[in-house]
């Protein structure tokens, strides 16, 4: 899968800085905005739960196929090789995994973009990201941003013990 778009990160600037506790100063911005896309990325790639809109592309040979990307939003466009459409039938499966299915026989591999993701619609504050998801994404970049001087890479997971429990609640059960 490859990512086509993606919105930045629901998470305010001004939230993050005080939870870090570092007042008006402006000078850790930059760091702070990149500790926090990072978490977020972090986050989203270990549970499959995306926190904003993303929008990926695929080709895939056989059918049926699962997905452990969520929540779903819906099929931008499923088409064959030949770049003609093609029916795709969706399905909710155990542990939250979304089974596309398609004829694979029939009609060949399927070229299929499709949108997963927490949407902000309203343009305001976090949408429907859930407080456990938020306290991970903080205590994620807290990590990130307190361990960014060190030489060696930081490990964020199991590094932080709050994020690895928060981890738990949101990954599926596949």
């Amino acid at each position: 899968m490859r990512k086509l778009t993606q919105d930045d990160p629901y998470f305010g600037l001004a939230e993050i800085k005080s939870w870090l506790r570092l007042g008006d100063n402006s000078s850790e911005d930059d760091v702070v905005a990149q500790c926090l896309n990072a978490a977020v990325d972090f986050y989203e790639n270990a549970t499959g739960l995306y926190l904003r809109k993303t929008k990926f592309s695929a080709r895939y040979t056989e059918s049926p196929i699962e997905l452990v990307v969520r929540p779903w939003k819906e099929i931008n466009s499923a088409k064959d090789d030949d770049d003609a459409d093609v029916s795709v039938t969706r399905y909710e499966a155990a542990g939250e995994v979304t089974r596309l299915e398609w004829d694979s026989i029939g009609l060949g591999a399927l070229n299929i973009e499709f949108t997963v993701g927490i949407t902000n619609d309203l343009g305001t504050g976090r949408g429907d990201i859930p407080d456990t998801s938020a306290q991970a994404v903080r205590a994620i970049t807290a990590d990130c941003y307190v361990n960014r001087n060190f030489e060696n890479p930081v490990r964020l997971y199991p590094g932080s013990i709050a994020a690895g429990m928060l981890f738990g609640e949101a990954r599926t059960s596949v």
